[in-house]
């Protein structure tokens, strides 16, 4: 076969066209590359989501187990005073932890002793930096309340890190009563109070008074336990079968002169008031006395 008859032979192709056959056998090194940085770029988001998703269920667990210590603690604090009578709540006190942290999650005692850190009941973590948990437990009395059978816990539970740097994860409070037998006798008043809201007053409207005194009325009794005050409100001018028990008001003289009634609206104001009459006769529509 001449020379000739090969380069013209359609059945030969490769021997045609060589450069073209090695094309077709294989990628370029820029195609390499590009796939290369593509691969790389899908790998790296790909590794940043499986990261943030590790930390995301890292840090809900570690606050599904904060939590659940420090329930665990209020409910051991409130067992401990509702299964005793000999102990208060002022007995509480021996378990706030002040400034410090304490790596036992848990009062509970074995041999008259705290039980360890890693207790199951605790169920702490000693790393290289220290133990993994710590609690810091307060209790307080509340403001104002003087007494033995109440007070106000609360439970912190932090977790500390690679650094051996703690952070708080959980807060609970609590308020923890003693029995009732620890509680004073309850005595019951009933008071009377007037809330004329037809009667207008030049200084405060009645719709703002009666909260404020109901308000007050609730705070003496968080300062007296044993205190139980009934409020019952007056609300017209005059009340009751007897036409002689009527509300008085001064016209004619002010209201520096000693009238012989209690249920007394002052009505004329003395000279140099910037009003004439802290009460009006005219504006009451009431059956009352008038000087």
């Amino acid at each position: 076969m001449t020379r000739s008859n090969v380069t013209n032979n359609p059945l030969l192709p490769a021997l045609r066209h060589p450069v073209g056959l090695r094309r077709d056998s294989g990628f370029t090194l820029l195609e390499m590359m590009v796939s290369v940085i593509v691969f790389a770029i899908v790998a790296v988001t790909l590794l940043q989501h499986v990261n943030i998703n590790y930390t995301t269920s890292r840090g809900q667990r570690q606050r599904v187990f904060a939590y659940m210590k420090a329930q665990s603690i209020l409910a051991e604090m409130h067992a401990l005073v509702d299964e005793s009578d000999q102990i208060s709540a002022i007995d509480l006190s021996i378990y706030d932890d002040g400034t410090f942290l304490n790596p036992i999650l848990s009062i509970s005692e074995e041999g008259g002793s705290p039980i360890l850190p890693n207790h199951p009941l605790s169920g702490n973590t000693n790393l290289s930096v220290g133990w993994e948990w710590s609690r810091k437990i307060t209790v307080r009395p509340f403001a104002g309340v003087d007494s033995r059978s109440v007070r106000y816990v609360t439970v912190q539970i932090y977790h500390r890190d690679n650094t051996g740097k703690d952070r708080k994860i959980a807060a609970l409070s609590s308020v923890i009563n003693s029995l009732s037998s620890a509680f004073p006798t309850t005595q019951v008043y009933d008071v009377y109070m007037l809330a004329v809201e037809n009667i207008p007053g030049w200084w405060v409207f009645m719709e703002n008074i009666v909260p404020s005194v109901e308000a007050g009325v609730t705070d003496l009794e968080a300062r007296n336990p044993g205190l139980s005050l009934r409020t019952h409100w007056i609300t017209k001018a005059s009340y009751g079968r007897n036409l002689q028990y009527k509300p008085f008001i001064n016209d004619v003289n002010d209201s520096h002169t000693l009238v012989p009634y209690t249920y007394y609206y002052p009505g004329k104001m003395p000279l140099g008031n910037s009003s004439a009459n802290y009460y009006v006769p005219s504006l009451m529509k009431a059956r009352l006395n008038q000087d």
